[in-house]
């Protein structure tokens, strides 16, 4: 290590916790697979639609105990591998067998050219883009595939929050983990201490100084004598009782699911170093009304440790006003990652009509969850269901399944066998008289079964259910309607996605007519 420089990643999870992660790089891995993470993690490298940058970037997959795997810069969901600017090179021979580790992920089969997806080629086998992996644990499957280039050195604790946010059934965090900012540490800067990240690491270890002198439990005289701290478990089926060890209160597992826990209950976390005016990294700063009292947020003050001479640079002050610029530019950042990822969504949406309908909960979910709390992440028809019986719950999931199955789709709704079905049930609905069937099955003998009868009456009550059936028929289809599809070409296109639509459509119902004339004037060419 030390051949390469240092690149940091800040990382927020939810709106309360953030915190800066710091990754160094091995000697002996590829240069390739390096420069390639280093111009990412710098936003200098540029693709063919854009600058490519983990900037604003998700986690979009999180195994327990294995691995969190991010840095898809195409679609930010995992699927960017197919549009990403791959490259070829080999996995090394370091194995997979601690966290911290990062790696890069081998995008196994897949031709950039596309020809041949199947083929059995080294380019195939063999090909890396931009997304990686951070591991929880030792993971021995990705030896000989994936490539380790380098290990987290600072900031573990972060990365063992993520790795304890709930997810869904595909590994999906529920709660939007991200990378606000990433670039590269100079050598200079990564001499600058902070007393600002030295006050807020001794807060952090002073939330844990209860839970150490409760758990160690243990006299000066015990820790001479080596005896170490155990806690007694009893066995809910044998009764047994075991000792086992208590976690490290200082260990970054422990302080990472503390800092979860209580970001999830409002309380803030952020540990994301400011700016110095000889850097070029940008973090994220809470506001004042968010800081505790015995923090002073208003100075900012650095030391520079010099080697040689041991200088100091002078205090530096942080006004409020670059406070309020950083805080905007972080607000125009989520805002730009919120509509690339509303694009991403209505591409698939609009290509893949079966995908938008498995999608309505979900959306449905999210639009509940602009601004509300993390810990509500539950689905609203199972939290509908959680207060119904099972018998009930079952019953209304049949006769879904039922109508999912006899569903008739876009043209097929007036086709032979969608009519039939519609015969059949208007059949059910007038009923079936088994005894009025039997008599007059007598009454007519053999004719009954002649199809040319022609002088049969029928009764007046089978004439007011043939009538009551044709009037339940026009009401239907009276209610009848095919929704339309919003048609582009018919207003002047001012909006990047449905969800800019929907804003511009709101801001020019309350400011339209006053804005009207300066648009005409600016289409013209009038406008002073």
């Amino acid at each position: 290590m030390g051949r390469h420089p240092q690149i940091y990643l800040d990382v927020a999870v939810g709106s309360n916790l953030s915190g800066r992660v710091v990754v160094d790089f091995f000697t002996n891995s590829s240069d390739l697979l390096i420069e390639n993470f280093i111009k990412l993690c710098s936003s200098s490298k540029l693709g063919r639609p854009k600058l490519l940058t983990y900037r604003n970037t998700s986690v979009f997959r999180v195994i327990k105990g294995e691995y969190m795997q991010c840095g898809d810069v195409i679609n930010d969901d995992g699927t960017g591998y197919k549009f990403d600017l791959c490259f070829k090179d080999y996995p090394n021979t370091r194995s997979h067998s601690q966290a911290g580790l990062v790696t890069m992920v081998n995008y196994r089969g897949y031709s950039p050219s596309g020809s041949d997806k199947n083929a059995d080629s080294e380019f195939t086998t063999n090909t890396f883009g931009s997304q990686f992996c951070i591991l929880f644990g030792s993971s021995r499957s990705f030896d000989g595939r994936y490539s380790v280039i380098g290990r987290v050195v600072s900031g573990m604790e972060f990365v063992r929050a993520i790795e304890n946010v709930s997810v869904h059934a595909n590994g999906m965090p529920r709660i939007e983990v991200a990378f606000i900012d990433c670039g590269v540490l100079d050598r200079v800067e990564t001499k600058l201490v902070s007393k600002e990240v030295n006050e807020q690491r001794r807060l952090l270890e002073g939330l844990m100084a209860s839970a150490t002198s409760a758990s160690e439990g243990l006299t000066k005289t015990d820790e001479q004598e080596g005896i170490s701290a155990y806690e007694e478990v009893r066995c809910a089926y044998s009764g047994k009782v075991k000792n086992r060890r208590k976690p490290d209160p200082e260990s970054s597992n422990t302080l990472g699911k503390r800092l979860l826990a209580e970001s999830l209950k409002g309380v803030k976390h952020h540990y994301i170093p400011t700016p110095t005016s000889g850097t070029e990294s940008r973090a994220f700063s809470p506001d004042k009304d968010e800081v505790p009292e015995q923090e002073d947020k208003s100075e900012h003050t650095y030391d520079l440790l010099d080697e040689a001479d041991g200088d100091v640079v002078k205090e530096e002050e942080v006004d409020p006003i670059t406070l309020r610029l950083m805080k905007l530019t972080g607000k125009i950042s989520e805002c730009s990652r919120l509509n690339k990822k509303e694009v991403i969504l209505e591409d698939k949406l609009k290509s893949n009509p079966r995908l938008a309908r498995s999608l309505k909960s979900t959306l449905t979910k999210e639009s509940s969850k602009q601004g509300g709390d993390e810990e509500e992440v539950v689905n609203i028809r199972l939290t509908k269901e959680l207060n119904m019986p099972a018998m009930v719950v079952e019953r209304v999931n049949k006769i879904e399944k039922k109508k999912s199955k006899n569903k008739s789709f876009g043209w097929n709704v007036f086709n032979q066998d969608a009519l039939y079905r519609a015969h059949k049930k208007r059949l059910k609905e007038t009923g079936f008289n088994h005894v009025l069937y039997e008599k007059q099955k007598q009454q007519l003998g053999g004719t009954f079964y002649e199809p040319t009868i022609v002088n049969h009456e029928a009764s007046e009550t089978n004439k007011d259910l043939v009538v009551k059936n044709v009037e339940k028929q026009y009401k239907k289809r009276d209610q009848f309607s095919r929704r339309r599809t919003y048609d582009d070409d018919a207003q002047d296109i001012s909006y990047i996605n449905e969800r800019n639509r929907m804003f511009n459509k709101k801001l020019d119902r309350s400011f339209g007519a006053y804005s009207e004339e300066i648009k005409r004037n600016l289409e013209r060419g009038t406008a002073l």
